[in-house]
């Protein structure tokens, strides 16, 4: 591996933890901090490894921005360093390492994605590390490397259930192409035994608790994610991997093709799959993201090769706009910029706030405004909390309408002199139930109080939510205090979970 890709490797570690407390934390990080309270097999929206993960960092750093994030940071690092290494599989050069490296850097997706506490981390790492596998398997014929395959594959299940979309994608490219010679191999069944095995414990917990999953992504489709095109889902891919990077798919999409006899080309045929798939299911722009490093290295070396004995400034002029670009665009993703000069910069550029759901917006794109506001609902809250007669604060439970706003309860709530866990009726807090509260009393926060009153005879607001540039269904909200329940506690349990 050559010195280029471990300095870039090792500054885009820094940069991250740099800027990891710029904002605050991020609406999935209380999500994901909460679940690491409960390890599990499964859970609604996520398989295990990310709860575990966060239960890891927190227990060796601390639960600080930088704590939580640290991991993600050397997350992406490992990624570059595996790009690199895919670029000399693939025959290239130093330089081709340095450019795939440095298009891992650029892209808008990853540098948000490496930034914090999420399965989507470890899930670039994976898909990178399985296609080193396989690439090493056609270029060497090395069989033997199909049980690590499996390895990396069942871990890679048990991280973000999009692995399996990267398997099918790999799966048809091989019956697609000479390479479905490997499948009558008994290194490749016994790699597939390995990741079955991995991944028994969250199929059996999926059907213990009656296929959550299945009903969340259901939901999402139905209610949340935005139903694109396939150009408009294309546009999202430029966006994302960033416009300097589209040389790079398009050269390795082409490498991928014909290099070495078309040894490589079921990769090909795998890109083409998992964008044919995630079109047709309706999947978010960024779930094909992991499959970007595979494609950058293959870009880089077949740009590499292009220009090794061509003009010399073609070279040094390509990393210069990769830079130049890439530092253009990097705040819309990672936050350098305090955030009222994001927001002038932004402005300035006719850039308008975005998201891949159906959500309004505010003067933040979503992935901002879920750093903000925390404080502010969890402070409220405590206040309606220190207001309650203290037979009522021995007995009251603290309900969050989404897990966002549990997860800041349960872990700025101690900042506040707040006792009390939240709870949630939304995914997997749903499981986690009452938590000890008796239902005589709640503090809810959010909904209306015509559906309140459905349940409770007495329902009163007490208290409003303002909290800036949060996302604008989190501003304003009401605070309620219910009390005299028309219904059992039991039966308005039973009938509140919604997974979405």
């Amino acid at each position: 591996m050559s010195r280029p890709a471990i300095v870039i490797a090792a500054a885009y570690v820094g940069l991250q933890m740099a800027t990891s407390g710029r904002y605050g934390y991020f609406r999935d990080e209380l999500y994901y901090l909460a679940c690491g309270d409960h390890l599990a097999w499964g859970y609604v929206d996520h398989p295990p490894v990310v709860a575990l993960v966060a239960r890891v960092s927190r227990a060796l750093f601390g639960e600080s921005l930088l704590a939580i994030r640290l991991l993600s940071a050397v997350a992406g690092g490992a990624t570059i360093l595996l790009t690199g290494r895919l670029v000399r599989v693939f025959g290239g050069d130093a330089w081709a390492e340095a450019v795939a490296a440095l298009g891992v850097v650029i892209a808008p997706i990853f540098l948000f994605l490496f930034h914090i506490l999420s399965m989507n981390a470890w899930d670039v790492l994976l898909w990178t590390a399985v296609a080193l596998t396989v690439a090493r398997i056609f270029a060497e014929e090395r069989p033997s490397l199909w049980v690590a395959a499996g390895v990396l594959i069942g871990v890679g299940v048990e991280t973000k259930h999009s692995m399996a979309f990267f398997v099918l994608g790999l799966a048809t490219g091989m019956l697609l192409t000479p390479a479905r010679r490997w499948l009558a191999d008994r290194f490749l069944w016994s790699g597939a035994a390995i990741a079955a095995i991995i991944v028994a414990p969250h199929v059996w917990w999926q059907a213990a608790h009656g296929w959550p999953t299945l009903e969340f992504a259901r939901n999402a489709t139905a209610h949340k994610n935005e139903a694109l095109s396939p150009l408009a889902f294309l546009v999202e891919q430029i966006l994302q991997m960033h416009p300097v990077n589209v040389l790079l798919l398009g050269a390795g999409l082409w490498f991928l093709a014909t290099a070495r006899g078309g040894r490589f080309r079921p990769f090909a045929w795998a890109y083409l799959a998992v964008f044919a798939l995630l079109v047709a299911q309706r999947g978010k722009p960024y779930y094909i993201s992991p499959i970007y490093p595979l494609m950058f290295a293959a870009g880089a070396a077949a740009i590499g090769a292009a220009t090794a004995r061509r003009t010399r400034w073609i070279r040094p002029a390509m990393l210069a706009a990769m830079l130049v670009f890439g530092a253009a665009t990097a705040p819309f993703t990672l936050p350098i910029l305090p955030v009222d000069l994001y927001i002038r910069y932004a402005a300035a550029i006719g850039l308008k706030p975005s998201s891949g759901e159906r959500q309004r917006l505010g003067v933040l794109p979503q992935h901002y405004a879920d750093m903000f506001g925390w404080d502010e609902i969890v402070s409220r809250v405590a206040r309606v909390y220190h207001a309650l007669p203290p037979d009522e604060q021995r007995s009251v439970g603290i309900v969050a309408l989404n897990y966002g706003d549990a997860g800041a309860v349960d872990l700025l709530g101690p900042r506040y002199g707040l006792p009390l866990k939240a709870i949630s009726p939304h995914n997997n807090y749903w499981y986690w139930g009452l938590r000890g509260a008796s239902g005589e009393v709640l503090i809810v926060i959010g909904g209306n109080v015509r559906d309140h009153r459905q349940s409770y005879a007495d329902v009163r607001e007490v208290d409003r939510i303002a909290c800036g540039y949060c996302m604008p269904y989190e501003n304003n909200q009401p605070i309620f205090i219910l009390r005299k329940p028309i219904r059992s506690i039991d039966e308005i349990w039973r009938t509140s979970r919604f997974f979405i």
